[in-house]
């Protein structure tokens, strides 16, 4: 996705629009825009901000994030918020595999 469809993207997200709308009306991937649209419920038009180099996370840091969401503390993209975590999906890759989540 290009700088200009993401500005875009955020600018359908403002008015309402959901990210298969939005992935229809650009003719983007859907995936792309709904790990976009994930970041922009956090983060507003900051998730159009690129960050200058990618964020390195301890194998600690991680499981602390992780460990809070079995025991119902937090959703996970409340966590990615909470931590400052860029996206909701990257703390989803921090889960064991076949974790099983109530929805989200």
């Amino acid at each position: 996705m290009s700088a200009d469809q993401r500005v875009l993207a955020v600018d359908l997200f403002e008015r309402g629009f959901w990210y298969r709308t939005v992935s229809s009306r650009l003719g983007v991937r859907v995936r792309a825009v709904k790990a976009l649209e994930e970041r922009f419920k956090i983060w507003g038009r900051a998730a159009l901000d690129s960050k200058p180099t990618k964020q390195v996370y301890s194998f600690e840091f991680k499981l602390a994030v992780v460990q809070q969401i079995p025991e119902g503390e937090s959703t996970i993209p409340d966590l990615a918020h909470l931590h400052m975590i860029s996206s909701p999906t990257l703390v989803r890759r921090w889960l064991p595999p076949h974790t099983q989540l109530r929805a989200q």
